[in-house]
C-alpha cells in the first residue's frame, strides 16, 4: 500500500512539472519590444502615421495604444505580425496625441516601445498690430488684431525694464482688448500677446510699450472734524475745516503738502504764496482779490465777502475751491455728509 501511494505522488509531481499551465512565466519565450517608434502628421489627410522597428520573430502582431493630455492610454488597434506601420485616421483635431506600441502573441506581451507624440491640427496665426495706451495714471489698455480662426484664447505677457516677460492673463477666443490695472507709478511696461490652442501657441505679436503716470491724489475732509484722508490713509490736522459765508475754508498747509505744493507765509504783507509746478497763487488776509500767475482775480465773483482768514491756533484758512481749481484740482461737495473731496490728477 505504501509503495502504491509513493508511485502516485511521483506521477503527480512529474505531471505538474511538465504541464505548461504550471510552468514559470520566465520560462516562456520572450518577445523583444519594438523600437524607434515615430509619428508623422499628414495635415492634408488628417492622419497620423506611426512607424517602428520590428525586433521580434515570435509575435502574433502589435498592439497600438493612444492617449491625449486629458486621457489615459487605451488600445486603438491591433496589426498583424511583421507590421512596421499604422495610420491613425481618427485623431482629434487640434489635439496632442501620445502613442506607444508593443508586440504580443497568445502567451505573452512585450514591453512597450518608446513613447512619441504628434499634434493633429495647426497652431493659431499670431495676433498683430498690438498697441498699448495709458488710459489713467495706473491703467494701460491693450488692443490687437485677431488673425486666427482656431484659437482657444490669448495669453498676455508683460515686463518691466531689466526684467523678463511673465504671463499675466489668459483670455478667451475672439478677444481683442485688455486693460491692465496692476501697475506702479512712472514705469515703462512692455507687452506682447500670442494665441493658443491644443495644437500649441502662435508666434508672439509685436511688442507694445506704455508708461504709467502719477497716481491721483485724493483728499477727503469733513466739516468740523480734524481727521482727513489722503488716498484712504487717515491723517490729523490741528484745525478742522469750517464753513464761512457759505464757503468751505481749509487750513491750506495740509492740502498743499498732500499735492506736492509749497505754501509760504509773508508776515509783513500778511500774504500766502502757493507754488505748484508753474502756478503761483498769492492771497492776502482780509483781501477778496488774489493774484494767479501775476494776474489779479476775485476769489469769488459771486460773493465778495470770501477772503482768507486766520483762526486759532493761528492757522491760515483759505477758500478751498479757489485754491484747488487754480492748482488744477477738482473739488466735490457732499451735502449729506458735509464732506469735501479734492482730486489732483498729475
Amino acid at each position: 500500500m505504501k509503495k502504491i501511494a509513493f508511485l502516485l505522488l511521483v506521477v503527480i509531481s512529474f505531471c505538474l512539472m511538465t504541464n505548461p499551465i504550471w510552468a514559470k512565466q520566465d520560462e516562456l519565450p520572450k518577445i523583444t519590444a519594438p523600437t524607434n517608434l515615430r509619428a508623422e502628421v499628414d495635415l492634408d489627410a488628417s492622419q497620423i502615421k506611426l512607424t517602428w522597428k520590428d525586433n521580434s520573430k515570435n509575435e502574433t502582431g502589435f498592439i497600438i495604444e493612444r492617449k491625449t493630455l486629458d486621457s489615459s492610454y487605451s488600445e486603438i488597434a491591433k496589426v498583424k505580425e511583421d507590421a512596421t506601420s499604422y495610420i491613425d485616421s481618427e485623431p482629434y483635431n487640434n489635439t496632442k496625441h501620445f502613442y506607444r506600441v508593443r508586440a504580443y502573441n497568445s502567451e505573452i506581451n512585450s514591453s512597450f516601445s518608446n513613447e512619441v507624440s504628434a499634434i493633429m491640427g495647426s497652431i493659431p496665426v499670431a495676433p498683430s498690430k498690438l498697441t498699448a495706451e495709458t488710459v489713467t495714471p495706473l491703467q494701460i489698455t491693450l488692443t490687437w488684431l485677431d488673425n486666427s480662426k482656431n484659437e482657444t484664447g490669448f495669453k498676455i505677457e508683460r515686463k518691466r525694464p531689466g526684467e523678463g516677460y511673465k504671463e499675466i492673463k489668459t483670455l478667451g477666443p475672439n478677444v481683442t482688448a485688455y486693460t491692465d490695472s496692476s501697475l506702479a507709478n512712472k514705469i515703462k511696461y512692455s507687452y506682447r500677446v500670442r494665441a493658443y490652442n491644443n495644437a500649441g501657441e502662435s508666434p508672439y505679436s509685436n511688442e507694445a510699450n506704455a508708461t504709467t503716470g502719477d497716481q491721483d491724489t485724493i483728499i477727503s475732509l469733513i466739516i468740523g472734524q480734524n481727521t482727513y484722508y489722503v488716498n484712504s490713509k487717515q491723517k490729523t490736522m490741528d484745525t478742522e475745516p469750517i464753513i464761512r459765508d457759505s464757503r468751505t475754508y481749509l487750513p491750506i498747509r495740509y492740502v498743499a503738502e498732500a499735492f506736492g505744493a509749497k505754501a509760504a507765509w509773508d508776515n509783513p504783507q500778511q500774504k500766502v504764496t502757493i507754488t505748484m509746478k508753474n502756478n503761483v497763487i498769492e492771497l492776502w488776509i482780509g483781501n477778496n482779490t488774489a493774484r494767479v500767475n501775476g494776474q489779479a482775480r476775485l476769489i469769488d465773483s459771486s460773493n465778495t465777502k470770501v477772503k482768507p482768514i486766520v483762526v486759532e491756533p493761528g492757522r491760515i484758512m483759505l477758500p478751498i475751491r479757489f485754491i484747488a481749481e487754480n492748482m488744477g484740482c477738482s473739488v466735490y461737495w457732499n451735502q449729506n455728509s458735509n464732506e469735501v473731496t479734492v482730486v489732483y490728477s498729475p
